[in-house]
């Protein structure tokens, strides 16, 4: 971002404050708290990986694709620090993770400056810096830090990409590489056209084809390592039967409506590729048995990804994934303050005539509504969309600053 020298000096005051409320929370907050839920298997994975044994079960030593691979391999270096912090892999593994909170900070900077210029950069790394729903990630070693890093960089460059500054190859390999850390991102490539699409943007044919062809050639070894290793196809992961099942059962359609349930798994035999396509067909079976039903779980998963329907259930719920109640209770109010200055900025946008642009940054808000829908509802599925919610009310807070500063200072002048 070219700030001039008070600029840049701005952007590191802004990074250095992003990195030292990350390093209290992580040290204040979480250092000593064990590891729960999908943590267990990142954090375990990173570490087989940082030994050079390749993606195998960290307990069975099987071939194991329980999720993306890209979340195991950016934590993998944090072994590196051991000598630092002699037998505690974990701890290291949280503070890189809030350095790749700063990073992501940096990221959705990068983003703001594409979306309203250098100003608006700014801008959206001061809320970036201090949105709890970014910094509460930032010491659980899960996919959802990496998510937003990799979010800014496919936005930003989608929106280059529409305005003819970026070249289709590189969307391909920043969505291939977003796939990698959270499947359904592979969605918001999709979906980002669409707009560019109703907005009679042109967009070549031979674009169209190089971004998946880029993007299957970034997937490929991963995918031709899943295809060779186990019995049933697997594409990025073998989570999707497990997620499927947990989220289609009497616990999810009725007490915990929308939510998911690892209680609904039931113990199976076989490789993970298997187990998942075992849990695909209960979970389908279950589906097409209470298709009545079907409206209202929807419903509530939609409602719960958007905090519209009991959002307080899920100051409760994340302490599931290690995200303490009072930081929820942050994450929440800060998310309801930001969606209506994030309305305000797209409202913005599209009196700009930035018509794509906002389109483009929607698109995040469309993938997240279709994965719940789909999958479960959960506030952290909801990440992408608040990614671009920065960017978008930084126009915002940006328009005000500027109308401000060119008011006169004496009412009577305006005369």
């Amino acid at each position: 971002m070219r700030l001039g020298t008070r600029g840049g000096l701005a952007v590191a005051a802004v990074l250095g404050v992003a990195a030292l409320l990350r390093l209290a929370w992580v040290v204040g907050a979480q250092w000593e708290d064990p590891l729960v839920g999908d943590a267990i298997y990142y954090s375990a994975q990173a570490e087989v990986l940082a030994e050079g044994r390749g993606f195998e079960h960290p307990y069975t030593g099987e071939a194991a694709a329980d999720h993306p691979p890209l979340t195991p391999v950016v934590f993998a270096p944090a072994s590196w620090l051991d000598p630092l912090l002699p037998g505690d892999v974990i701890q290291a593994q949280r503070l890189l993770g809030a350095a790749l909170g700063v990073v992501a900070v940096w990221a959705l900077g990068l983003l703001a400056r594409e979306v309203g210029g250098d100003r608006t950069a700014l801008v959206a790394m001061a809320i970036a810096a201090v949105y709890p729903g970014l910094w509460i990630n930032d010491g659980l070693i899960m996919s959802e830090t990496p998510t937003a890093v990799v979010t800014a960089l496919l936005l930003w460059v989608l929106i280059r990409w529409s305005r003819g500054s970026s070249p289709a190859w590189l969307v391909g390999l920043v969505g291939g590489v977003a796939t990698l850390t959270r499947a359904e991102l592979a969605l918001l490539v999709a979906l980002a056209v669409v707009p560019l699409v109703l907005l009679r943007r042109p967009i070549p044919w031979r674009d169209l084809a190089v971004v998946p062809l880029v993007a299957a050639l970034v997937l490929a070894p991963w995918t031709l390592r899943n295809l060779a290793r186990f019995e049933e196809p697997v594409l990025i992961s073998t989570n999707d039967g497990l997620t499927l099942i947990g989220a289609n059962c009497d616990r999810t359609y009725g007490e915990g409506l929308g939510f998911w349930d690892l209680r609904c798994a039931p113990p199976i035999e076989g490789d993970q590729s298997e187990v998942s396509a075992a849990y695909r067909d209960l979970a389908f079976d279950y589906i097409a048995e209470h298709k009545g039903e079907l409206p209202k779980v929807v419903a509530a998963r939609i409602g719960r990804v958007w905090s519209l329907w009991r959002p307080n259930d899920m100051v409760f719920l994340n302490q599931g994934e290690d995200r303490e109640p009072a930081a929820s209770r942050l994450a929440l109010w800060g998310y309801w303050a930001l969606a209506p200055v994030a309305a305000a900025g797209t409202v913005l946008l599209w009196r700009r005539r930035e018509r794509a642009v906002a389109g483009i940054l929607l698109s995040t808000a469309a993938m997240v509504t279709l994965t719940a829908a789909l999958f479960y509802g959960i506030v952290r599925f909801r990440l992408p969309a608040e990614v671009a919610m920065v960017a978008v009310a930084a126009v915002a807070v940006e328009h005000l600053l500027s109308r401000r500063r060119s008011a006169p200072a004496d009412p009577s002048a305006a005369g």
